[in-house]
């Protein structure tokens, strides 16, 4: 029993360290570490022209740790050297792709990522920065600037060859980072109300507050698409640690995962978050798996420049020592040109004069708002029009939960079908009112179109102030003749939507809808 105890122990030991402590060349880290901070440095480019006003004293700083009671956490810096750090900050991420002192590279841009993060808590600090600095953080642990870098070339110019293959806990250390953010956002979609139903999604699908996105405005239509993509999201990031280990599950859950934050951007504007994800997931790479990659007839070509070469075979360690001069030298290279960068970055900074503190006619005065905008402004809150709190008015012939699962405008006699009406939330409690009416024969308005008549049944419902849809039954009976029809919403007595539907000749049916 004991023996057997002490198998299992080692069988786990052994597990654990070939897990973690594993020797492999970090392909995958440095296909990470040349995407990633190209990916970071669109954002930095964008921001760099507004340094002065987001970072520093000559604008309007808005730090985080300010929210938590420790406004001097962090130093507060005047404009010229908010610049030039911003500027280095953008220099390191080139030099971090570049693999040109790798690691001092990505420990600098991680460090003063994470000081401009704390500097604007408005609008630098965002999903994407807080697991980009992890990321890049758990990189530099790393020994992906061996490989495919300058340090590399430079190392091979001094005849020093590298054994390549080095512990993989910090590959793993970045996979387990993506597990358990995934598994976080499941237990806090868990808690999120909404969510399930989709509401919380269509409401932001409707908004431009990211970007253009034509085809969320689109799904905004159809809520129970929504609302199932929301619960395969949820199952996904729930079961990804578990699974993305799994060699036979690994490419699946990697590709589903690649399609969602893909169609982030076409679904809710998101552009940098979804590239940066997809950028690091190349961490989930093994040596194994590159080499397969390399060995695919496109990429023959390239197997020897990829993976063949003696480095990466980890034939031998170092063979003779850099000269001390030498190494001192690079550094020197290095430090001297990110001085020199970061000086620039200034200088061109204070010649575009971005906001024309030096121009002829500057500074620029504040324009005067005009008077009838201050007015508007000031002026009491004005009461919601009923029609402001409806957000659709949808007829069908299937729920599904509480979703239509058909939008249907033409019915037979005997078939029955649902009006549903979604508020924008929040409201009071609410009294509904439903009108079924029939076209009024050789009238019509100013387009040309019928125009409601007779009312032929009407029914009206209490609407609380924690519900966000609900639904109208109406039976097509026998006294109903074929023709055109109206459905009229009213509420608090105000008409504030119309639906036109159409009675088809034919026979009597069984009703269709629950």
């Amino acid at each position: 029993m004991a023996a057997t105890s002490e198998a299992l122990n080692g069988r786990s030991e052994s597990g654990f360290n070939k897990f973690f402590f594993a020797r492999e060349i970090p392909y995958g880290m440095a296909l990470a570490r040349i995407s990633l901070p190209l990916v970071l440095l669109v954002d930095i480019v964008r921001r760099w022209g507004f340094s002065r006003e987001i970072y520093s004293t000559d604008g309007a700083i808005a730090t985080l740790h300010a929210n938590f009671g420790q406004p001097d956490l962090l130093p507060e810096l005047p404009a010229p050297a908010a610049v030039g750090l911003f500027t280095l900050l953008g220099a390191l991420l080139v030099t971090s792709a570049l693999g040109w002192r790798t690691r001092l590279s990505l420990f600098g841009a991680c460090g003063l990522y994470v000081y401009f993060s704390f500097m604007d808590c408005l609008s630098t600090v965002t999903k994407y920065t807080v697991i980009a600095q992890h990321v890049l953080f758990l990189l530099a642990l790393s020994n992906c600037g061996e490989l495919w870098s300058v340090d590399a070339w430079i190392a091979r110019r001094r005849g020093i060859r590298l054994d390549l293959r080095a512990p993989i806990w910090p590959q793993r250390l970045v996979q387990i980072l993506f597990g358990m953010i995934y598994f976080g956002a499941g237990i806090t979609k868990m808690h999120t109300e909404g969510f399930f139903t989709g509401d919380q999604l269509v409401f932001w699908m409707m908004t431009y507050i990211n970007n253009e996105h034509p085809l969320g405005d689109h799904l905004t239509r159809y809520p129970l698409i929504v609302s199932i993509s929301c619960y395969t999201t949820f199952i996904w990031e729930i079961v990804f640690i578990f699974t993305v280990f799994q060699q036979r599950l690994r490419w699946w859950m990697l590709a589903i995962g690649t399609i969602f934050h893909i169609m982030t951007v076409f679904t809710l504007g998101l552009i940098i978050f979804p590239v940066v994800i997809t950028a690091s997931y190349l961490v989930f790479l093994s040596e194994e798996d590159v080499k397969k990659i390399v060995g695919w007839r496109p990429f023959r070509g390239l197997a020897r420049y990829l993976v063949d070469a003696p480095e990466a075979a980890g034939q031998s360690a170092v063979s003779r020592p850099a000269p001390a001069r030498g190494a001192f030298g690079s550094f020197a290279v290095f430090a001297m040109t990110m001085a020199v960068i970061s000086f620039a970055g200034i200088e061109c900074e204070y010649l575009l004069d971005h906001y024309k503190t030096r121009g002829p006619g500057g500074p620029l005065p504040l324009l005067e708002i005009a008077r009838e905008d201050v007015e508007r402004m000031l002026a009491p809150e004005q009461p919601l029009r009923q029609s402001d709190k409806l957000m659709a008015f949808d007829m069908g012939s299937v729920l599904v939960g509480e979703h239509l699962a058909s939008h249907r405008t033409q019915y037979h006699p005997g078939e029955r079908f649902v009006a549903q009406v979604s508020l924008n939330p929040p409201h009071e409690d609410m009294w509904l009112e439903c009108s079924m009416c029939e076209s009024m024969p050789g009238e019509d308005d100013e387009e040309g179109r019928l125009v409601p008549g007779r009312i032929l049944y009407k029914t009206g419902l209490i609407m609380l102030r924690e519900s966000f849809r609900t639904n109208f039954l109406f039976t097509i009976d026998n006294g109903i003749a074929p023709g055109e029809y109206f459905l009229k919403l009213y509420s608090a007595n105000e008409e504030v939507a119309r639906k036109r539907f159409t009675v088809l000749p034919g026979k009597i049916r069984a009703a269709s809808a629950d």
